[in-house]
Parts: structure tokens; sequence; C-alpha cells
């Protein structure tokens, strides 16, 4: 967040001058001592945010390949062939992880 809206950020900067940044940090916070009230399990909660994170990720791997290779975002710093095909490799293999999850979850 600090960095998208160019806050000042850090456990070492004083409060008065990161305040969206120790704002964030303190929300965070009681989100987290709230949640064992709400009647979910924390080993529950762990494990579907897992989850979706396993399902987002192949779909960032796409954005940021097509990112890693385009010279108008990487300028003359775009990954070489190598790194290219190691990535896509990933990507697929992402790809089919999700595949994999997404029978076995909804066979009967």
């Amino acid at each position: 967040m600090s960095e998208t809206f160019g806050w000042r950020e850090g456990l070492d900067e004083d409060w008065r001058r990161a305040r969206p940044f120790y704002g964030i940090v303190a929300l965070a916070t009681l989100v987290g001592l709230f949640i064992p009230f709400t009647g979910v399990k924390p080993i529950d909660a762990l494990f579907f945010t897992s989850v979706l994170n396993g399902v987002a990720a192949p779909f960032l791997l796409v954005v940021i390949m097509l990112a890693a290779a385009n010279k108008k975002v990487m300028g003359r710093q775009t990954i070489g062939p190598v790194l290219r095909v190691l990535g896509w490799t990933v990507t697929v293999a992402m790809f089919a992880a999700l595949l994999g999850l997404a029978l076995t979850s909804f066979r009967s």
C-alpha cells in the first residue's frame, strides 16, 4: 500500500511521519485479533488463504512474464531466452497444479 500511494513506510520511521503505514499495520493487527471471535479456526483461515494464493498465482505469473519480456515496461532489462523459457514453464506448471486442484476438489 505504501509503495503504491507513495507513503513513508517502515518500522524505523517515526509514527507521525508514517501515519498511513502504521494505520495499515494497526488495522491488520486488529483484524487478526478479531478473527478468533468469528468462529473461524486459525488453521482453516491459513488453509483457505493458501488456496486463494494458489488460485491467483498462475494468473499473476502470466502478468509478470508479459511485463518482464516487454521492452516498454522493462526498457533494456527484459529477461533473456533462458529465463523466458523457465518462467513460462513454471507458469504452465502452476496452471496444471491449479487444474489438478480443481479436478480433485470437485470429484465426488
